[in-house]
């Protein structure tokens, strides 16, 4: 039995068993809010059993677990402007599977620190412990930052009238955070965190395919082209340049216009002068008989 799969045309993406076409304009908007939620469930099924893992199995306080959840943030506010920044270079979906990949690097570096410490360095429990804090905080500034990117694709592909309906799949991700929960829940009765944080690790690994689909289709953030070896800025002197051409021959076109009214204007300066000039003749009062 054949089994479905998508393939490229001029006209957007079929399926080769004719279930559905995904015309042109909806491939990036398409792909980009599946990897969101598909993303969104992996984070949820491990994101509310992280203070449970501090806490029963590293023995941390609950005050250092909370300070933990304060520097995440201002983490990401860093690494959100360095995202933004490299994404011109190198564009948005490139920079968020970069991101992405090493914040999955660390969540698995995280899991072997945490397996296999005791075997390198027994009885050295809390350097292990700050260096599972260190390695959680900078997955989790990573896996953070490229929210703003994924939103700005999806809203520079998709027309104004239809961005609040794709904006509303900010509520979906939201439940599937609480739906992916109970099921990490099940993983966790079953094996154990650490073997919830290995699915989550893979499901985030699978999430960035479809943006993997995407290189090269997003030209919004100044993808250098390879094959006619420009940038943003170049594009930007291209555009300037081809409305300096544009205007010119109006400009020259207002100047003709101008220089065929000048002869004109001469001429009609002249006659007021010359009636200004002259004397007004002298109007004699009618003597009416009576």
């Amino acid at each position: 039995m054949a089994q479905p799969s998508l393939t490229s045309t001029n006209g957007g993406w079929r399926c080769c068993c004719g279930l559905f076409t995904l015309p042109e304009h909806r491939i990036l908007p398409v792909m980009v809010a599946t990897a969101d939620v598909w993303m969104g469930l992996g984070a949820g099924m491990s994101i509310r059993y992280f203070p449970i893992f501090f806490v029963d199995n590293l023995s941390l306080n609950p005050v250092v677990v909370q300070l933990m959840f304060i520097l995440s943030p201002l983490g990401q506010a860093v690494t959100m402007h360095i995202a933004q920044v490299y994404a011109k270079r190198i564009g948005r979906c490139r920079m968020t599977v970069l991101f992405k990949w090493t914040g999955i690097l660390f969540m698995i570096a995280m899991v072997c620190v945490y397996e296999f410490w005791e075997v390198a360095e027994p009885n050295n429990d809390m350097k292990k412990t700050w260096l599972i804090l260190i390695l959680y905080l900078i997955r989790t500034t990573l896996m953070n930052s490229t929210s703003a990117l994924t939103k700005s694709m999806l809203m520079d592909h998709v027309p104004p009238s239809e961005r609040s309906r794709w904006t509303a799949l900010e509520a979906v991700n939201m439940f599937s955070w609480s739906g992916s929960a109970a099921f990490g829940g099940i993983l966790v009765g079953w094996k154990g965190l650490v073997f919830n944080f290995c699915v989550t690790a893979t499901m985030q690994w699978i999430g960035t395919f479809p943006l993997i689909a995407l290189f090269g289709r997003d030209k919004g953030e100044g993808i250098v082209d390879e094959q006619h070896g420009g940038g943003e800025e170049e594009r930007r002197q291209q555009l300037m340049r081809r409305d300096c051409l544009s205007v010119a021959p109006r400009r020259q076109n207002e100047d003709d216009e101008d220089e065929r009214r000048r002869p004109l204007l001469s001429e009609t300066n002249e006659t007021l002068s010359d009636d200004m000039t002259r004397e007004p003749r002298s109007r004699q009062p009618e003597i009416r008989r009576v």
